[in-house]
């Protein structure tokens, strides 16, 4: 009897929770951008100007209800999540399954974090800000990242690297990894809607490590963000159904969350 009930539980948990099959979205594609990292072209700032306008008039972010889908190799999962957001440092985002929480990725004003269920072995692993090019942080963990790609910060000009095309504005900076190598994160902004509308993390090299797409609706409200991690061969889509701006959002939730075991990354 109790192997029957736990295999109508395994089979109910599948049709509820695996049922749903999302194919991957189309709007993934191979970015080859042949970007100068070494020149800057002159630009007309006025859409950087315009859209540094638009969202300086943002405080605060909360994306309710999420829907998550994840891609790795033949696996195809959807969670749910909750993500919140308050600049320039509060970012949080917990993703759950109907067997509870799956993954948290955070940080604040003074540490990052993320913990992962799934990991070989689990444990909530943080460091300060300053030590992030110490902690070889994989990149699908790093909070960082995903809060960058939000869409909602303004653009900072000093240290900038120009790039354009007929469609788009790129903006580059050189930045350091979480390993201590040379990276290169972009900012996309479509001359045509006057929004960022791309992401893209490269190495020196021009390789993409990470790339991120952010799709409009009609209003130009956020409808999805899409992610791919090519060297881990694993692909996001973050589907957005409430959209909330300049709330006061609970302190309570950027700090470190109380699970166990701590690793300091920095230190390991």
């Amino acid at each position: 009897m109790k192997k029957l009930v736990l295999l109508n539980f395994i089979i109910l948990i599948f049709f509820i929770y695996y049922k749903e099959y999302v194919a991957i979205p189309q709007n993934y594609k191979n970015y080859n951008h042949n970007l100068n990292y070494d020149n800057t072209i002159d630009i007309d700032n006025t859409i950087i100007k315009n859209l540094n306008i638009q969202n300086s008039s943002i405080s605060s972010v909360i994306f309710n209800d999420c829907k998550i889908y994840i891609w790795k190799k033949n696996l195809r999962l959807k969670f749910n999540s909750n993500i919140f957001y308050e600049k320039n440092k509060n970012f949080h985002m917990e993703v759950f399954s109907l067997l509870g929480k799956e993954l948290d990725l955070g940080s604040n004003q003074e540490v990052f974090w993320y913990w992962s269920k799934r990991e070989k072995n689990s444990a909530l692993y943080w460091a300060y800000h300053e030590d992030f090019h110490k902690t070889r942080l994989k990149n699908p963990f790093d909070p960082l990242f995903i809060k960058s790609t939000l869409g909602i910060d303004e653009i900072k000009l000093e240290g900038a690297i120009f790039n354009e095309n007929n469609k788009e504005i790129i903006i580059s900076y050189k930045k350091i990894g979480s390993n201590g190598e040379e990276l290169y994160f972009s900012i996309f902004i479509c001359k045509q809607l006057n929004l960022i509308n791309k992401f893209l993390l490269q190495n020196k090299n021009k390789k993409n490590l990470a790339i991120c797409e952010i799709i409009r609706e009609k209003n130009h409200l956020i409808k999805e963000i899409n992610y791919t991690w090519e060297e881990e061969d694993i692909k996001m889509s973050i589907k957005i159904n409430s959209i909330k701006t300049n709330i006061d959002i609970d302190p309570k939730n950027f700090e470190l969350p109380n699970l166990e075991p701590e690793i300091n990354m920095a230190n390991e």
